[in-house]
């Protein structure tokens, strides 16, 4: 299922264990030998090896721009962007510890051209529509925005809100025209 040399990254709330629910099996420490026994297992590959460290927001990010050993960036492919919609269901979507923070990386990273444009789809996609989950991710730009260091950093700051906004009211099935006369 994984070609040769492949690199799978997986986002955990805790360090420590997987704890997703499709993954249910691999409820044990991943530090543990039988824990990587089993994810190689679930995920049909000969060897699981974990980075010495966590990847930064620069390079994650870096990652899913490069486009150079394939035809298009990792970020505008819809299957990963739905794993990555997934993942953000599961960590900020219930309220795992941390998603906040996570949640202002995001936006940052948001901040270049057309990749930006589908970080912020995948923020907004795992809200499935949900009112209070969209004025949760509007609340929380909103406050990030308004924490910029100072006017220049604020303002674009609110430029990625406002787009998030957007994509929020689209995701609602609202337009600005619908808006007129109120």
């Amino acid at each position: 299922m994984a070609n040769e040399g492949a690199l799978v990254v997986v986002l955990l709330p805790d360090p420590d264990h997987l704890l997703w629910p499709e993954f249910s099996r691999l409820q044990v420490p991943m530090t543990r030998p039988s824990g990587k026994a089993v994810l190689s297992e679930c995920l049909k590959v000969e060897h699981v090896e974990f980075a010495e460290q966590d990847l930064d927001r620069a390079s994650l990010k870096a990652h899913l721009e490069d486009a150079s050993s394939r035809s298009a960036a990792l970020i505008t492919n819809s299957g990963v962007r739905r794993q990555l919609a997934a993942g953000w269901r599961v960590v900020a979507m219930r309220g795992v510890d941390g998603w906040l923070e996570k949640f202002k990386e995001w936006l940052v990273a948001s901040n270049s051209g057309a990749s930006g444009r589908h970080l912020l789809n995948v923020l907004v996609e795992p809200t499935h529509g949900e009112l209070a989950k969209f004025g949760m991710l509007h609340v929380a730009s909103r406050d990030w925005a308004a924490a910029g260091a100072d006017s220049e950093e604020r303002a674009a700051r609110q430029r990625i809100c406002r787009e998030l906004a957007r994509k929020i009211d689209a995701a609602q099935g609202l337009r600005l025209t619908d808006l007129k006369g109120t």
